[in-house]
C-alpha cells in the first residue's frame, strides 16, 4: 500500500514537470484580447477590454516580423510588429526606430 500511495504522489509532483513541451509563437490571423481595469482606492473606475490581431507579415532589416494591429489603430498602420527566433520572441515598435526589444526568452528555466 505504501508503494502505491508514493508511486502515486510522485507522478502527480514529477510529471508535471516533464509533460510541458514547446509550441511556436503564433504569427498570423491570431486574435488575442487584454482586459484591464483602473481602480482609485477602494473604488472602481472603469475597465474595458481590448482587442488584437496579427495579419501578415513585413521585412526589416532583413528579418521576417508579423504585423500586431491593435484596438484603436487604422487597418493600415500597425502598433508593431513581433518576430520568434530561437525560442525568443521580439518586438518591434510601429511608431519608433529604437529597435527591436527581447519580449520574452522561452529558453529560461
Amino acid at each position: 500500500m505504501k508503494n502505491i500511495l508514493l508511486s502515486i504522489c510522485l507522478s502527480a509532483f514529477v510529471l508535471p514537470v516533464f509533460s510541458q513541451t514547446y509550441a511556436p509563437f503564433p504569427t498570423d490571423s491570431t486574435v488575442w484580447r487584454e482586459h484591464y481595469e483602473v481602480w482609485d482606492g477602494p473604488f472602481f473606475q472603469y475597465g474595458d477590454v481590448n482587442f488584437y490581431t496579427m495579419l501578415g507579415d513585413t521585412t526589416i532589416d532583413g528579418k521576417l516580423y508579423s504585423q500586431i494591429y491593435g484596438p484603436f489603430q487604422s487597418s493600415d498602420l500597425p502598433i508593431g510588429f513581433i518576430r520568434e527566433e530561437s525560442k525568443q520572441v521580439f518586438y518591434y515598435p510601429g511608431y519608433s526606430t529604437e529597435g527591436e526589444t527581447l519580449l520574452y526568452d522561452f529558453n529560461l528555466e
